[in-house]
């Protein structure tokens, strides 16, 4: 079999703190100031408050005590790992950026809206320039905020001059109407007219739950609620924008749901079909929305899978194994690096995948859907790609057991399938 062209739907990169200030505008140089002395640390997720120490010490030996962290800030550092894992290219995420901008996660610290805005423009501005030279190796994602939709839009139109191939959506915060609302329209022209992709990410739109640090309740408690309801508030712009005809307005803009499972999507789309078809409320839905929500989720939305089970490969066919992309969450502890072979071999070795599928999922969708250029990517899959056949190879029990990302063995949902083929109208 020949080598396998591996892209990752979910990467993360930022710089430290201090690497911002000739990004951001002269004007808020001086807050960034006093940021760093209130944090004086990179911009990173601590993990190591939450981590178990059996999880906790492996990952800090082999990601920061060997160096590979660097990748974050050092690009030359990141391709060396990645390639070392058989990974030729990503999509790249922040990891932090000033003044909460691109923010992920119910912990995250609010800041005025002026200074996110110009926090998420200066982290833009680093990315072009940390990817410069490697380009057909990244689909740079570029933080917006919503909040003045003018400005949203000329962030927009200069994200796709400067090669960003996607938009790093936000959630829908409660001072901020939500995406049903007309103002938005601009945005989402915009966006249908550069195809830039609406990539919404794992973490956005939480509630902070009252802090991150709450009298009576241990962090154990609050992580684990925040992790249980996390991928509810990810998903919540699907209906959103399906029910207000965004997507019956705006039929080339795609949607993809990162780091949220991929399950989710068929239960979910299921029930909004019936309702389209057989709800009791009254049918003028049907003069915004003409057709039944699979047919606009079948058309635009995709998913980056990068929770990925063995269960979900096994159910590829209901969840739509040509929307389904492979993803590494490079450098973070829930991330397939030191094991991505294994963790590969795990959910698609012990499968029933075809040679063209398992292609499709690797690199293939990712290439369609970003638009990396596999002939450009060719001469370094030849030099560092993994083999097809040893991705398709069942793992050893040992290899299995080993095998620190552990969602590979978390069970789906419950998937429901009913083609609307099978539910005609009454």
């Amino acid at each position: 079999m020949p080598k396998a062209l591996v892209l990752s739907s979910d990467g993360h990169a930022a710089p430290e703190l201090a690497a911002y200030r000739p990004y951001l505008s002269p004007a808020v140089r001086g807050d960034l100031d006093d940021l760093i002395a209130a944090f004086s640390q990179r911009v990173t997720v601590n993990f190591f408050d939450f981590l178990d120490p059996e999880v906790a010490g492996p990952y800090r030996k082999m990601m920061y005590d060997s160096g590979v962290i660097e990748g974050k800030w050092n690009v030359e550092h990141r391709l060396e790992s990645l390639s070392n894992e058989g990974i030729l290219g990503e999509v790249i995420f922040p990891d932090g950026a000033p003044f909460g901008a691109g923010g992920l996660g119910s912990a995250r610290t609010r800041y005025p809206r002026h200074l996110e805005l110009e926090g998420g423009r200066a982290y833009n501005r680093w990315l072009v320039d940390y990817i410069s030279g490697y380009e057909k190796r990244f689909a740079a994602q570029a933080i917006i905020s919503l909040v003045d939709i003018g400005e949203a839009v000329k962030d927009v139109y200069w994200a796709a001059e400067q090669g960003f191939k996607g938009i790093v959506m936000p959630g829908m915060d409660d001072d901020l109407p939500m995406f049903w609302a007309d103002r938005y329209e601009p945005f989402w022209a915009a966006c249908a007219e550069t195809g830039l992709v609406l990539n919404f990410h794992g973490g956005i739109g939480q509630p902070t739950y009252g802090g991150a640090k709450l009298d009576g309740v241990p962090d154990c408690v609050r992580m684990r609620v925040s992790v249980f309801e996390f991928p509810w508030f990810a998903h919540r712009p699907l209906w959103f924008m399906v029910w207000s005809g965004v997507l019956e307005r705006h039929p080339s803009l795609r949607l993809v749901f990162t780091e949220q499972h991929s399950d989710w999507l068929v239960a979910t789309v299921a029930q909004m079909d019936h309702s389209w078809l057989h709800g009791t409320m009254e049918r003028s839905i049907r003069d915004i929305v003409p057709h039944p929500p699979s047919y606009y989720t079948d058309r635009q939305v995709f998913l980056g899978s990068s929770i990925l089970s063995a269960g979900e490969v096994f159910n590829r066919n209901q969840i739509g194994v040509d929307r389904m992309m492979f993803g590494a969450d490079f450098p973070h502890p829930e991330g397939t690096y030191g094991s991505t072979l294994g963790y590969l071999r795990t959910c698609v070795g012990r499968s029933d995948m075809t040679v063209q599928e398992a292609t499709a999922f690797l690199g293939g969708n990712a290439s369609r859907i970003f638009g990396f250029d596999p002939v450009a990517l060719d001469p370094v899959v030849q030099r560092h790609g993994l083999e097809l056949d040893d991705i398709m190879t069942p793992p050893s029990e040992e290899e299995a057991g080993d095998l620190m990302r552990r969602d590979a063995f978390r069970p789906v949902s419950s998937l429901t399938y009913a083609p609307v083929a099978l539910n005609p109208i009454g």
